[in-house]
């Protein structure tokens, strides 16, 4: 099963909700691929990875003289956790991307040649509806649009839908809103919030991510959460979030 979280926006908990649906993925016995397709590269340090400029990462996969992605998989402290980190060297490869013919083929095709090694890989995206982006969606089997609440939490959603209905076809139904860094102190703007969110009710995932200090230092240590702090409220949502979507999808 292959996940992107994806959208536009910066801020959301998107790599976060990556690299700890990850995390709990394996440490529920799943082979797992966290596979990062953001060129700010955050997804490495999150499960205490260093990944040099120069060394072998995604940029290596997409780029003009591809290489096997098996090639640049890390290993992490995670038991049946796996990396593959990106660098800022793919802004560059997604720069040279936009001329080439089926671009946003590429990732698929290197995942389909890595077979069934990894039961779970979760794809963390750019905050950019891209070549890069179109690249995730178009090799996973679902879709995630973490969200957070605000005036304009739901702006360019439907730009991100438009391109997934592109890339996979009009009646494609696997995508979710995830509620995530939400503070649970407001209560004015979560009324509003929720008002936007009507159209779309069907469509939110039970689980809530809430923002909490916990997570905030397990970025901070370089750590998933569940190495963390397990009984923080932190762990205990995500923990939830992938029990929702082993539920949905398995």
């Amino acid at each position: 099963m292959i996940i992107c979280f994806s959208t536009h926006k910066g801020g959301t908990g998107k790599t976060t909700s990556s690299i700890n649906v990850a995390a709990s993925l394996a440490l529920k016995g799943f082979s797992t691929l966290l596979l990062d397709m953001d060129p700010q590269g955050h997804a490495a340090p999150g499960v205490g990875v260093d990944v040099a400029y120069d060394e072998p990462s995604m940029a290596d996969v997409l780029g003009d003289r591809p290489v096997a992605l098996e090639t640049i998989i890390r290993e992490t402290s995670t038991l049946n956790l796996s990396l593959a980190p990106a660098t800022l060297r793919l802004a560059s490869v997604a720069e040279s991307l936009v001329t080439k013919f089926r671009r946003e083929d590429r990732l698929k095709k290197s995942l389909d040649r890595l077979g069934s090694t990894y039961q779970w890989v979760v794809i963390d995206c750019p905050p950019a509806l891209g070549v890069l982006t179109a690249n995730a969606v178009v090799a996973a089997d679902a879709v995630i649009v973490p969200c957070q609440m605000g005036a304009r939490a739901l702006d360019g959603l439907g730009d991100l839908l438009d391109l997934v209905h592109v890339l996979k076809s009009d009646t494609f139904e696997n995508w979710h809103i995830l509620l995530a860094m939400i503070d649970a102190r407001i209560t004015v703007t979560r009324d509003i919030f929720e008002e936007q969110l009507i159209p779309y009710k069907a469509k939110v995932l039970d689980t809530t991510i809430f923002r909490t200090e916990a997570l905030n230092q397990a970025q901070i240590a370089k750590k998933p959460i569940f190495s963390f702090d397990l009984q923080s409220r932190g762990a205990q949502n995500y923990a939830a979030l992938t029990q929702e979507l082993l539920t949905l999808y398995s």
